[in-house]
């Protein structure tokens, strides 16, 4: 009783506070979505180089699957585990003697992209409710930036069970004044 208590107070404590990145209580946003966070904010230091490994491979790009960059000098395979946890491969072809291996280890998916000729994305779902975008320069073989970001989806739905207690629905927390474009 007394952890269940608890986690009604923090689910409280998160909707009455601007701890979710937004400007408004969870129980205003019209769609769900994600957030983008400060990558400095704490919640991805956790994360520093202990889920992602950078190395060279002497392996071939497999012809299976490739995804070339705009220029088509570039391109890259991504592989995923499906043994529990979750682990990924993005291998990139940089026009070198090796492939670029970006190792990602315990997470739910990950997604790479082209942004340009050189820059790939790649949405890392770490759990269930946060991730991170990361930016990798192919020809730099580093990752130029980090972008955290957190899910809508799962503090909109504790909001709005938590509100439909009884005890709750009176609460000035679950009934916010929302603000519209309109």
């Amino acid at each position: 009783m007394i952890m269940k208590r608890t986690i009604v107070v923090f689910i409280l404590v998160l909707l009455s506070s601007n701890s979710f990145g937004r400007d408004s209580n969870p129980l205003c946003w019209k769609t769900y979505g994600v957030f983008h966070t400060d990558s400095g904010d704490g919640h991805m230091s956790k994360f520093e180089g202990a889920r992602f490994r950078i190395s060279k491979s002497p392996e071939k790009l497999p012809k299976e699957n490739r995804v070339f960059s705009e220029n088509k000098a570039y391109a890259f395979v991504a592989i995923t585990k499906k043994a529990r946890p979750y682990n990924a491969e993005v291998l990139i072809f940089t026009e070198k003697e090796y492939t670029v291996k970006l190792g990602l280890i315990k997470l739910q998916s990950a997604t790479p992209k082209w942004i340009n000729e050189k820059t790939l994305l790649i949405r890392i779902w770490w759990g269930r409710a946060m991730g991170e975008d990361m930016f990798f320069d192919v020809e730099e073989e580093k990752i130029i930036a980090r972008q955290g970001f957190r899910d809508t989806g799962s503090a909109t739905s504790d909001s709005e069970r938590y509100c439909s207690m009884e005890q709750w629905k009176e609460k000035e927390v679950c009934n916010p004044k929302c603000s519209t474009i309109d």
